[in-house]
């Protein structure tokens, strides 16, 4: 897996930018400018930010600009930034006492998580309102949140490392959840282009059948497309193909029911609608890199 996050190593400056990363699929920077004024490009770059990866950005102290798909946007204390996937983003100014924390998660562990599933819709919010402003008892819980997580990720001796990780991530998810519910009225709402009409659809009938429908042909004969068309779509407005949602989404549902211990690994199956266990068995292993028995053990 690509690093998310490229980082550069200061030789005079110190804490200038301080680092927590779980399995390079999350990462937690704290970002000190105030050290390092005279290394501002170096610093820029070491900013540097996969496009694939989902970003959230709260600023402790000072200022900053930066550019998103080519619009600028300033961000200070009492806003939260969101960039989403597949969008181009650079810092391009900052205050000299700019302090801020960065959340920055790969696609991957989106999916871990279930980030995805809060919904295109949201997907579509976020990137209409990228700084969104946030009043202080949000502002920190949001904090608050982003500590626990960077304490979970620290404690690399606990027996249970990665569920304290999953659930603290979790935890943080729910309070951005919280802040975007809370500012619902002041957010400017999409109007949907054709191709992101397309995209909605899908994922609405992704939610309601994927159990059973598996192929993307069918969704798009719903949708009165062509497959290859809906999947050009979606890895246009999405960065992900339509196979991909499709299994993605079924390896989510799996993950659900192995997790219970009243569903056997034959029931799982069944309820996926694969023809047999041993195909369903072959899906999740290579998906996953592990058996669903071993993934049931384990949960």
């Amino acid at each position: 897996m690509n690093a998310i996050v490229t980082l550069k190593t200061f030789s005079n400056t110190e804490n200038t930018i301080l680092t927590d990363s779980f399995q390079d699929m999350i990462s937690i920077l704290h970002a000190d400018i105030s050290n390092a004024r005279s290394h501002w490009d170096e610093l820029l770059r070491a900013l540097a930010v996969d496009s694939n990866a989902f970003v959230l950005i709260l600023v402790q102290c000072g200022q900053a600009e930066f550019t998103m798909d080519y619009k600028t946007h300033t961000i200070a204390p009492g806003k939260l930034t969101f960039i989403m996937p597949n969008h181009d983003f650079q810092f391009t100014d900052m205050s000299d006492d700019f302090n801020a924390r960065l959340l920055i998660l790969d696609p991957a562990f989106q999916n871990e998580v279930g980030f995805e599933n809060k919904g295109f819709y949201n997907y579509l919010t976020m990137k209409r309102n990228p700084v969104i402003r946030v009043e202080p008892e949000d502002e920190a819980n949001l904090a608050n949140a982003l500590t626990v997580l960077q304490e979970k990720i620290r404690n690399r001796s606990h027996l249970y490392h990665k569920e304290l990780v999953y659930n603290a991530t979790t935890g943080l998810i729910l309070e951005v959840q919280n802040v975007l519910m809370r500012r619902n009225d002041t957010m400017i709402h999409p109007v949907l282009t054709r191709k992101e009409e397309v995209v909605d659809r899908f994922l609405k009938l992704l939610a309601k059948h994927g159990k059973q429908q598996h192929t993307l042909a069918y969704y798009a004969d719903q949708l009165f497309i062509t497959a290859q068309y809906l999947s050009a779509i979606l890895k246009e407005q999405t960065g992900k193909s339509g196979s991909k949602w499709i299994n993605e989404a079924l390896i989510m549902e799996a993950k659900k029911l192995l997790k219970s211990p009243y569903s056997s690994i034959q029931d799982v199956a069944y309820t996926l609608n694969f023809s047999d266990q041993s195909t369903f068995g072959k899906f999740f292993k290579k998906s996953i890199g592990m058996s669903p028995l071993v993934y049931k053990r384990i949960s």
